[in-house]
Protein backbone atom coordinates (compact mmCIF):
# COMPACT_ATOMS: atom_id res chain seq x y z
CA UNK A 1 0.00 0.00 0.00
CA UNK A 2 2.71 2.44 1.15
CA UNK A 3 5.93 3.24 -1.26
CA UNK A 4 9.49 4.09 -0.35
CA UNK A 5 9.79 7.56 1.10
CA UNK A 6 11.57 10.35 -0.95
CA UNK A 7 12.30 13.98 -0.62
CA UNK A 8 9.55 16.35 -0.58
CA UNK A 9 9.43 18.32 -3.96
CA UNK A 10 9.91 22.10 -2.88
CA UNK A 11 7.27 23.33 -5.65
CA UNK A 12 4.41 20.65 -5.41
CA UNK A 13 3.31 17.80 -3.32
CA UNK A 14 4.67 14.64 -3.06
CA UNK A 15 2.97 11.70 -2.95
CA UNK A 16 4.41 9.26 -0.31
CA UNK A 17 1.88 6.37 -0.91
CA UNK A 18 -1.35 5.68 -3.17
CA UNK A 19 -4.00 3.09 -4.32
CA UNK A 20 -7.20 3.01 -5.78
CA UNK A 21 -8.88 3.91 -2.38
CA UNK A 22 -6.24 5.79 -0.81
CA UNK A 23 -3.26 8.26 -1.72
CA UNK A 24 -0.70 10.26 1.15
CA UNK A 25 0.80 13.02 0.09
CA UNK A 26 3.72 15.16 1.87
CA UNK A 27 5.47 18.89 1.70
CA UNK A 28 8.05 20.51 3.45
CA UNK A 29 7.31 24.37 3.81
CA UNK A 30 11.06 25.19 4.61
CA UNK A 31 11.93 24.02 1.07
CA UNK A 32 9.55 26.43 -0.55
CA UNK A 33 10.18 30.26 -1.89
CA UNK A 34 8.34 33.03 -0.21
CA UNK A 35 6.68 33.62 -3.94
CA UNK A 36 5.32 30.69 -4.44
CA UNK A 37 3.75 30.90 -0.70
CA UNK A 38 2.22 34.08 -1.45
CA UNK A 39 0.55 32.52 -4.73
CA UNK A 40 -0.71 29.51 -2.44
CA UNK A 41 -2.14 32.38 -0.17
CA UNK A 42 -4.31 33.64 -2.67
CA UNK A 43 -6.10 30.16 -3.29
CA UNK A 44 -7.37 29.99 0.51
CA UNK A 45 -11.04 31.71 0.98
CA UNK A 46 -10.97 34.61 2.98
CA UNK A 47 -11.31 33.15 6.44
CA UNK A 48 -8.41 31.06 5.98
CA UNK A 49 -5.97 33.95 4.98
CA UNK A 50 -7.18 36.05 7.79
CA UNK A 51 -6.69 33.58 9.95
CA UNK A 52 -2.61 32.80 8.71
CA UNK A 53 -2.31 36.72 9.20
CA UNK A 54 -2.68 36.59 12.88
CA UNK A 55 -0.58 33.90 12.73
CA UNK A 56 2.62 35.72 15.02
CA UNK A 57 5.32 33.47 14.03
CA UNK A 58 6.78 33.03 10.35
CA UNK A 59 7.16 29.25 10.11
CA UNK A 60 3.94 28.46 11.34
CA UNK A 61 2.45 30.56 8.47
CA UNK A 62 4.61 29.11 5.58
CA UNK A 63 3.71 25.59 7.51
CA UNK A 64 -0.35 26.55 7.29
CA UNK A 65 -0.50 28.03 3.86
CA UNK A 66 2.10 24.87 2.29
CA UNK A 67 -0.76 23.06 4.09
CA UNK A 68 -3.66 24.51 2.70
CA UNK A 69 -2.16 24.33 -0.54
CA UNK A 70 -1.14 20.55 0.10
CA UNK A 71 -5.05 19.90 0.39
CA UNK A 72 -6.82 21.83 -2.15
CA UNK A 73 -4.17 20.38 -4.59
CA UNK A 74 -5.36 16.87 -3.86
CA UNK A 75 -9.00 17.60 -3.59
CA UNK A 76 -8.37 19.61 -6.62
CA UNK A 77 -7.34 15.95 -8.69
CA UNK A 78 -9.76 13.90 -6.78
CA UNK A 79 -12.75 16.59 -7.79
CA UNK A 80 -11.63 17.79 -11.11
CA UNK A 81 -11.42 21.13 -9.88
CA UNK A 82 -8.61 24.09 -9.94
CA UNK A 83 -7.24 24.56 -6.10
CA UNK A 84 -8.88 28.04 -5.84
CA UNK A 85 -12.25 26.29 -7.04
CA UNK A 86 -12.36 23.83 -3.57
CA UNK A 87 -14.09 24.71 -0.66
CA UNK A 88 -14.17 23.12 2.32
CA UNK A 89 -16.02 23.00 5.71
CA UNK A 90 -16.20 21.34 8.70
CA UNK A 91 -17.89 19.07 10.91
CA UNK A 92 -19.55 19.54 14.30
CA UNK A 93 -16.14 18.36 15.63
CA UNK A 94 -14.58 20.86 13.74
CA UNK A 95 -12.98 18.22 11.21
CA UNK A 96 -12.56 19.82 8.12
CA UNK A 97 -14.15 18.48 5.52
CA UNK A 98 -15.35 18.45 1.69
CA UNK A 99 -18.35 17.29 -0.62
CA UNK A 100 -17.12 14.23 -2.57
CA UNK A 101 -14.40 12.96 -0.98
CA UNK A 102 -12.99 11.75 2.62
CA UNK A 103 -9.55 13.46 3.61
CA UNK A 104 -7.30 14.51 6.43
CA UNK A 105 -4.92 16.78 7.36
CA UNK A 106 -1.62 16.70 10.03
CA UNK A 107 1.11 19.10 10.31
CA UNK A 108 4.69 19.26 13.05
CA UNK A 109 7.52 20.94 12.88
CA UNK A 110 8.45 22.36 9.04
CA UNK A 111 6.05 18.55 6.91
CA UNK A 112 2.19 18.94 6.04
CA UNK A 113 0.85 15.56 5.19
CA UNK A 114 -2.27 15.20 3.70
CA UNK A 115 -4.42 11.50 3.20
CA UNK A 116 -7.29 11.37 0.54
CA UNK A 117 -9.67 8.10 0.31
CA UNK A 118 -12.97 6.90 -0.72
CA UNK A 119 -13.59 5.97 2.70
CA UNK A 120 -13.07 7.86 6.45
CA UNK A 121 -9.24 8.41 7.07
CA UNK A 122 -7.23 10.08 9.98
CA UNK A 123 -4.04 11.20 9.46
CA UNK A 124 -1.00 12.18 11.80
CA UNK A 125 2.72 13.63 11.85
CA UNK A 126 5.19 14.51 15.01
CA UNK A 127 8.21 16.09 14.84
CA UNK A 128 9.94 14.20 17.45
CA UNK A 129 10.92 16.38 20.62
CA UNK A 130 11.89 15.78 23.98
CA UNK A 131 8.60 15.88 26.56
CA UNK A 132 7.85 14.90 29.62
CA UNK A 133 8.70 11.14 30.43
CA UNK A 134 5.17 10.57 32.56
CA UNK A 135 3.45 12.29 29.61
CA UNK A 136 2.08 9.12 28.26
CA UNK A 137 0.04 8.14 31.22
CA UNK A 138 -2.35 10.98 29.79
CA UNK A 139 -3.10 9.39 26.76
CA UNK A 140 -1.62 5.47 26.94
CA UNK A 141 -3.06 2.52 28.63
CA UNK A 142 -1.83 -0.39 30.96
CA UNK A 143 -1.20 -2.06 27.61
CA UNK A 144 0.22 1.10 25.91
CA UNK A 145 2.66 2.01 28.86
CA UNK A 146 4.38 -1.02 28.73
CA UNK A 147 4.47 -1.43 25.04
CA UNK A 148 6.25 2.53 25.32
CA UNK A 149 8.49 2.15 28.59
CA UNK A 150 11.23 4.72 28.30
CA UNK A 151 11.55 4.79 24.47
CA UNK A 152 10.51 7.96 22.90
CA UNK A 153 9.92 7.18 19.51
CA UNK A 154 7.35 4.23 20.62
CA UNK A 155 5.73 7.17 22.73
CA UNK A 156 5.45 9.02 19.37
CA UNK A 157 3.96 6.25 17.80
CA UNK A 158 0.85 5.44 20.14
CA UNK A 159 0.09 9.00 20.26
CA UNK A 160 -0.08 9.67 16.60
CA UNK A 161 -2.12 6.26 16.14
CA UNK A 162 -4.53 7.83 19.02
CA UNK A 163 -4.66 10.90 17.11
CA UNK A 164 -5.15 9.84 13.37
CA UNK A 165 -8.12 6.89 14.88
CA UNK A 166 -10.05 10.05 16.67
CA UNK A 167 -9.57 12.44 13.58
CA UNK A 168 -10.59 9.25 11.12
CA UNK A 169 -14.19 8.75 13.60
CA UNK A 170 -14.61 12.65 13.22
CA UNK A 171 -14.01 13.45 16.89
CA UNK A 172 -10.67 14.37 17.39
CA UNK A 173 -8.81 13.66 20.54
CA UNK A 174 -11.21 14.10 23.86
CA UNK A 175 -11.74 12.96 27.01
CA UNK A 176 -12.02 9.03 25.98
CA UNK A 177 -8.79 9.36 24.68
CA UNK A 178 -7.68 5.69 26.89
CA UNK A 179 -11.06 3.84 25.20
CA UNK A 180 -9.02 2.63 21.99
CA UNK A 181 -6.05 0.66 22.56
CA UNK A 182 -2.95 -0.03 19.70
CA UNK A 183 -1.37 -3.02 20.09
CA UNK A 184 2.01 -2.88 18.21
CA UNK A 185 4.28 -5.92 16.72
CA UNK A 186 7.06 -4.70 14.39
CA UNK A 187 4.55 -4.23 11.58
CA UNK A 188 1.67 -5.32 12.96
CA UNK A 189 -0.89 -2.98 14.22
CA UNK A 190 -4.28 -3.52 16.25
CA UNK A 191 -6.68 -1.62 16.79
CA UNK A 192 -9.21 -2.50 20.17
CA UNK A 193 -11.86 -1.35 17.85
CA UNK A 194 -12.70 -3.50 15.04
CA UNK A 195 -13.12 -2.09 11.43
CA UNK A 196 -10.10 0.24 10.76
CA UNK A 197 -6.74 -0.59 9.15
CA UNK A 198 -4.06 1.34 10.78
CA UNK A 199 -0.29 1.89 9.61
CA UNK A 200 2.59 3.81 10.18
CA UNK A 201 3.87 6.07 7.23
CA UNK A 202 7.50 6.72 6.53
CA UNK A 203 7.61 10.63 5.57
CA UNK A 204 10.90 12.11 6.45
CA UNK A 205 13.68 11.30 9.51
CA UNK A 206 12.64 13.32 12.73
CA UNK A 207 8.89 12.22 12.05
CA UNK A 208 6.35 9.61 12.83
CA UNK A 209 3.15 9.41 10.94
CA UNK A 210 0.44 6.98 11.69
CA UNK A 211 -2.60 6.77 9.46
CA UNK A 212 -6.20 4.83 10.13
CA UNK A 213 -8.35 4.40 7.21
CA UNK A 214 -12.32 2.61 8.20
CA UNK A 215 -13.17 -0.34 6.56
CA UNK A 216 -15.39 -1.25 4.50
Amino acid sequence: MISEPATPSASSPHTSGRTAEMKIAFISSAEISDELLAEWLLEADESKRREISLMRQANKRRLRIAADHLCRTAAAEVLGLSPSEVKFGKNEHGKPITDGMEFNLSHSGDIAVCAVSDKPIGIDIEALREIRPDAAKRFASAEELEYIGSDLRRLFEIWTLKEAYFKCVGTGIGSDIKSVTFTVDGGDIRCSEPGFTCKFISIADGYICSVCEKES
